[in-house]
């Protein structure tokens, strides 16, 4: 049992740090205007390239105490908070926020009505 929560927490922390390196690398390429921002999308690159590469020797060796997985992890959610930094934050508006079924979530029914858009 306790292999299987390994094994999970495993896949958990590679492909949601894969997922969001794929999404800030299409932020970043979007807006490559300073140097700031082109040196930091050739790290998310490298950061995306490295961690795919380590997820796929993994699956041939033997790699449980290999430490290079963990200053990945480390040099890619570095990248992933100054990319959100130089970008702005993630979070949507609360005028772009829209629900499934019509329904408008409570953040934005205080908003006017053109503010809101619906499904």
């Amino acid at each position: 049992m306790l292999w299987a929560t390994r094994g999970a927490t495993y896949l958990i922390l590679v492909f949601s740090t894969l997922n969001r390196l794929r999404k800030n690398g299409n932020r970043l390429r979007d807006r490559q205007s300073t140097d700031d921002e082109r040196f930091l999308f050739c790290l998310n690159e490298a950061c995306l390239l490295g961690l795919t590469g380590f997820v796929v020797c993994a699956m041939f060796l033997s790699l449980q105490q290999y430490e290079v997985l963990y200053f990945l992890l480390l040099l890619s959610n570095a990248t992933l908070v100054f990319g959100t930094r130089l970008l702005g934050s993630a979070q949507p508006s609360p005028g772009r926020l829209v629900a499934p079924f019509g329904r408008v979530p409570r953040s934005a029914r205080s908003l006017p009505r053109e503010g809101r858009d619906h499904v």
